[in-house]
């Protein structure tokens, strides 16, 4: 049935009186003794048929009922013209082959047509069969056939995909100018760049890729075809003069769509185009000048880019210095911490030695020695409990000096180029920090572990000592020093 239809179009185009996105008239006034010379479709749900004679009320169904209002073979003997509107119901007709399926009798039409054609699937292209004009154009989001292509296409292959890294910049464009975001991909420039040199683009898409873009940089849309830039001034452009953009200046303005995609940097490079733009436009700008110009404009654009990076590596080089300094600082920080525990197990195992207790030992039977023990033991105890707190918190000083390093590594700045991972803080804090921490955790462990048993120790020996019932420890040390 599809078929059909599109060949009963292409065959009688010269009748088309109304061609929209959903719907196409063809219109025949013809004598009623004519009217099975013409081929008309059958009505169905895709297609209607309305005849407008004078003698008879508006008659709606297909032309072998409408003939038999004249009975037998009457219509014959009748000369006077009839009306007929054929009207195809285009939403209607579906492709098995093809998601995105329009077809019109020019591309004029189609233009025309463009804000109520729906893209029903936005990773297929959209393919328009133009059933009345020579003409093919296929750029990465569009393919336009004519009829002899259309049909040959079909019988062979037919690949209406969308390169998935052409979908993937399109999709960043949208999420990185989230307040011109675009309906589908009939509003994007690059949809209207053909791919081929061989075929040649008419002016209505040539200027198609100035609106596009043009809507989607300038500050302010005013109309189709007037926009408003600032940067160094404001600049008003309008591009409604019949002038035709040449396919070169199509394609500048495809690499500048395509220079400002970037989920980095939109921001940085969408000031910069503007700034550019302004600076080489007029205050009042018309399509002519914008052709002469543009050709400096992405000039410009490419070396103070190039500029604004050589910019940025340096500042990031400085920052790197500045960085990379205060992980060394950090790292001799962490190494204080850790000397400073081990100076506090030196302290322990000296204090261990003292004369006073072994001098107290001997005397452990004796009342007034034994007091004396006791309140050298509860001292013991009180010291090394202090000491162990504060190598407890003291993990709190180091955490706290790699928390501050790394409020300041993200404060650093985020240096816009491949490199910027190496200086990350996971990435820095492996290189130069692991090890020292490393260290300082071990012998903190140790340490944490060794005031813990020095203190039950004392507290035993202790509890021996005042208690005569609980003499264990000290019989065990009595027979270790051979007392």
């Amino acid at each position: 049935m599809q078929n059909q239809i599109l060949n009963f179009v292409e065959k009688y185009n010269d009748k088309v009186v109304t061609d929209v996105a959903r719907r196409m008239e063809l219109r025949f006034i013809v004598p009623v003794n004519e009217l099975d010379s013409i081929d008309f479709l059958n009505k169905s749900e895709i297609v209607s048929n309305s005849f407008i004679y004078d003698s008879l009320d508006p008659f709606v169904g297909n032309v072998a009922e409408f003939i038999k209002s004249f009975g037998d073979n009457g219509y014959k003997e009748v000369s006077k013209e009839v009306q007929v509107t054929v009207t195809i119901k285009k939403d209607k007709i579906e492709f098995d082959l093809i998601d995105n399926f329009y077809f019109f009798l020019n591309h004029a039409n189609f233009f025309s047509a463009i804000p109520d054609v729906k893209v029903n699937n936005s990773s297929k292209k959209l393919i328009v069969l133009l059933v009345g004009e020579n003409l093919e154009f296929e750029s990465k989001f569009i393919h336009i056939f004519n009829f002899e292509q259309f049909s040959k296409n079909l019988t062979t292959a037919f690949n209406d995909d969308i390169d998935e890294e052409e979908l993937s910049e399109l999709e960043v464009l949208n999420s990185v100018f989230k307040n011109k975001k675009l309906n589908n991909y009939l509003d994007y420039p690059i949809s209207w760049i053909s791919i081929s040199d061989n075929t040649q683009a008419r002016p209505l898409f040539k200027h198609a890729v100035l609106e596009t873009f043009f809507s989607i940089v300038s500050n302010t849309v005013v109309s189709k075809t007037k926009f408003i830039i600032r940067g160094y001034k404001t600049v008003h452009l309008d591009i409604s003069g019949k002038k035709e953009v040449s396919g070169e200046v199509c394609n500048i303005i495809g690499e500048l769509m395509k220079f400002i995609i970037d989920k980095q940097r939109n921001h940085d490079k969408l000031l910069l185009l503007r700034n550019t733009c302004t600076l080489y436009m007029d205050s009042d700008e018309d399509i002519a000048g914008l052709e002469k110009k543009i050709f400096e404009i992405k000039k410009n654009v490419e070396y103070n880019f190039n500029a604004y990076i050589q910019d940025k590596i340096k500042i990031f080089l400085d920052q790197k210095n500045q960085l990379l300094q205060e992980f060394i600082s950090t790292t001799k920080k962490i190494e204080e911490l850790t000397n400073s525990l081990v100076s506090q197990i030196r302290t322990v195992l000296l204090s261990l030695l003292g004369t006073i207790f072994i001098g107290l030992i001997k005397d452990i039977n004796n009342s007034k020695s034994s007091a004396m023990l006791n309140l050298v033991l509860l001292s013991y105890i009180f010291f090394f409990v202090i000491q162990l707190i504060i190598v407890i918190y003291q993990n709190q000083q180091q955490q706290s000096l790699l928390n501050s390093l790394k409020r300041y590594t993200e404060e650093f700045g985020k240096i816009e180029t491949s490199i910027e991972n190496d200086y990350s803080f996971s990435s820095l804090k492996k290189r130069y920090l692991d090890k020292s921490v490393g260290i300082y955790n071990t012998y903190r462990c140790w340490t944490i572990v060794l005031m813990s048993v020095l203190i039950v120790l004392f507290v035993l020996l202790f509890f021996s000592n005042r208690f005569v019932k609980f003499s264990i420890p000290k019989d065990i040390i009595k027979t270790i020093i051979g007392y």
